[in-house]
């Protein structure tokens, strides 16, 4: 990153105002940092597009995920910290069963290590609080159960899951 830094022998107190504000604003184009008016940092969260490649089923299992069934799904990266929030609803799960559905991490981003937090359920309409989870190498999110028992077999649009988690990522 270059930052001009440049000033001519003589300036006023304006002048000098002005410099330091294009020198600040420099610095925060090229960290790519928003500011409140505080002068904290904002982070804003970035809405993801749906694809239904996002979410999957582990091995044989499908997660059928349809545009209205996407209720949330965004991420924000502060440093190396990925952080991933969703609400998925009124969806269904097809061909063999497993303990684990997958939604994939945004643009490209792979875990540095292993990370957990739970997430809320409903399986076949029987909610529940299960865990959401990363291991490292990963490039998506791995929901389970309670108990990591397998998600039911459905076709009636009801499995859901909402939940954050926060991954560092490479």
């Amino acid at each position: 990153m270059k930052i001009n830094v440049s000033l001519p022998a003589f300036l006023t107190l304006r002048d000098l105002a002005q410099r330091v504000g294009d020198l600040a604003r420099s610095i925060a184009t090229g960290w790519n940092v928003e500011h409140r008016e505080t002068g904290r940092h904002r982070f804003p969260w970035n809405t993801l597009d749906y694809s239904g490649f996002t979410f999957t089923g582990a091995s044989a299992m499908t997660w059928t995920v349809e545009q209205a069934d996407q209720k949330l799904y965004e991420y924000r990266l502060i440093d190396d910290t990925l952080e991933i929030r969703w609400r998925i609803t009124g969806t269904d799960v097809g061909g063999t069963v497993s303990n684990e559905l997958r939604i994939s991490f945004p643009a490209g981003y792979l875990a540095a290590a292993d990370s957990v937090n739970p997430h809320w359920y409903s399986d076949a309409g029987t909610e529940g609080v299960g865990f959401a989870g990363t291991l490292a190498g990963d490039t998506f999110i791995r929901l389970y159960k309670l108990g990591s028992g397998n998600w039911t077999l459905t076709t009636g649009d009801n499995t859901s899951t909402a939940g954050y988690l926060a991954i560092r990522v490479q």
